[in-house]
């Protein structure tokens, strides 16, 4: 026979299991959100490939030749001072680069913010910079999610304040 004690034990056991239930679905909200975030900068990953990719190739390969030419202008025409001068402004530019590395302290294995083009920032680990790169193409980094290397410059770089 159902009485009023067993039916509080059915009530607490129905409330225990509620609350089950909500803890499952709070997680798997949390789960579904993560999800997002990782689709969101795997989507600004691809993007970026797609648009920028052509075009660091395409600028990379100018430059290169831009300034290979000049350099060999340079070398068999020593008494030209224009194409000297030119070659020292391309060191300059590409000290510079280097030199903008180090302003900003950023080293290989340190963890920084890259930030995509609609202010979202995303965790990210630095692998390597190189100053033969493009300013644009510059930091190597692995972002946390992606598991492809992004190349960004370091206007997009957050330095991570370290806990």
């Amino acid at each position: 026979m159902v009485t009023i004690k067993h039916t509080r034990e059915s009530i607490a056991e129905l409330e225990q299991e509620r609350e089950q239930y909500k803890q499952q679905r709070d997680s798997l909200i949390k789960d579904v959100e993560k999800l997002r975030e990782e689709k969101a900068a795997i989507e600004m990953y691809l993007d970026a490939v797609k648009v920028y990719k052509p075009m660091y190739e395409c600028v990379h390969g100018k430059y290169k030749y831009l300034t290979n030419h000049i350099k060999d202008k340079a070398l068999h025409n020593p008494s030209v001072s224009r194409y000297i001068d030119l070659v020292h402004v391309i060191d300059e530019l590409e000290k510079e680069w280097v030199t903008m590395a180090y302003e900003y302290e950023i080293k290989s294995g340190q963890k920084v913010f890259i930030e995509n083009t609609n202010g979202q920032l995303y965790k990210a680990t630095v692998i390597n910079i190189n100053e033969y790169r493009e300013p644009s193409m510059r930091v190597s980094l692995q972002v946390d999610g992606i598991e492809d290397i992004v190349f960004t410059g370091l206007e997009n770089i957050k330095i991570m304040e370290e806990k």
